[in-house]
């Protein structure tokens, strides 16, 4: 059974925690934490995407030595009980990464729309999510790392709040370990104030939906703690995101990484004082605040310091 396949028909609450997402590709398991609901568990595939409407989102997704994590990240968006527009794999010159394969994902998900667009060098998530973003022509953009996947019902959720909701610019909700079983439930939206993001980035990158026409983009050229910079920069500028406290969306590595860019602490740091750096030099903060934010900042480094070391 195709991956995307073992997710169709996904609603109830409490299911057994864990489904095999790719034995073949010897990937880790994803949870299944909403069960199966199908009337006719043999519909085919196409019987399935017939009933699932379209919504206005482009998902893009930056893709860097991600051959082995990539289809269990598109298996979960063919798995959603509403479908976007288009997907947009973004390939950030990976290497040993021929044309054809990227050409295979898109025949095997017809119905996600796959792009692909081709960097000529490497130059980090920013600019490979910045790419997509120029492409995009849909009212919503959803980010989704190569390494993570989400719960069936992540866009719907999420697209139903922002589209009835014109005031928010972007939406980000919880995101939780895949070896954790936790319910998933439709809990309460808030909107976390400016402050609140200086102590602690509470939108993983994984998890925000955005309206494409929003004025600011990723740092160019910074590879780390990028997005944390856009999300203060989009609140401090008067612009408003939302929180779900649902976990709607599955990570497959350790807070401070087993792999990736999460290993590489102090870079990550630097990337998140540069963020508020430059609230401080835009007049967008004072100079309590700054001080304030970046020497919790150093505590909290030192803590994943002393994690890390203990792993």
């Amino acid at each position: 059974m195709a991956i995307n396949e073992r997710f169709q028909g996904q609603c109830a609450e409490d299911s057994p925690p864990l489904l095999r997402a790719a034995k073949r590709s010897g990937q880790r398991e994803l949870p299944d934490d909403t069960g199966r609901c199908d009337a006719n568990p043999a519909a085919s595939r196409r019987d399935v995407d017939a009933v699932r409407r379209l919504v206005p989102v482009t998902v893009i997704i930056p893709c860097y030595r991600c051959r082995d994590v990539i289809e269990r990240a598109l298996a979960s968006v063919a798995a959603q009980t509403v479908l976007p527009e288009k997907v947009i794999l973004v390939d950030d010159a990976c290497p040993d990464t021929p044309v054809s394969f990227w050409q295979a994902l898109a025949i095997r998900w017809p119905e996600l729309h796959i792009h692909t667009r081709h960097l000529k060098e490497n130059r980090g998530p920013a600019d490979a999510r910045n790419a997509g973003w120029d492409v995009a022509n849909t009212a919503y953009i959803a980010f989704l790392d190569a390494d993570d996947a989400w719960h069936p019902e992540k866009l719907a959720m999420q697209y139903q709040w922002m589209s009835t909701h014109p005031w928010t610019h972007f939406s980000g909700h919880r995101r939780r370990s895949a070896d954790r079983h936790i319910s998933v439930s439709r809990s309460g939206w808030t909107e976390p104030c400016l402050l609140k993001l200086l102590l602690t980035n509470v939108f993983s990158t994984s998890t925000v939906m955005i309206r494409r026409n929003v004025p600011f983009r990723f740092e160019p050229g910074q590879r780390y703690a990028e997005d944390y910079r856009l999300w203060l920069q989009l609140i401090a500028s008067g612009y408003r995101g939302v929180f779900l406290a649902a976990p709607i969306s599955y990570r497959f590595k350790k807070a401070y990484g087993e792999s990736g860019l999460s290993l590489r602490l102090w870079a990550m740091e630097r990337g998140e004082l540069a963020g508020f750096y430059h609230l401080l030099n835009s007049g967008k903060i004072g100079l309590p605040e700054w001080v304030f934010a970046s020497v919790f900042s150093l505590l909290k480094f030192v803590k994943r310091l002393m994690v890390s070391a203990q792993r």
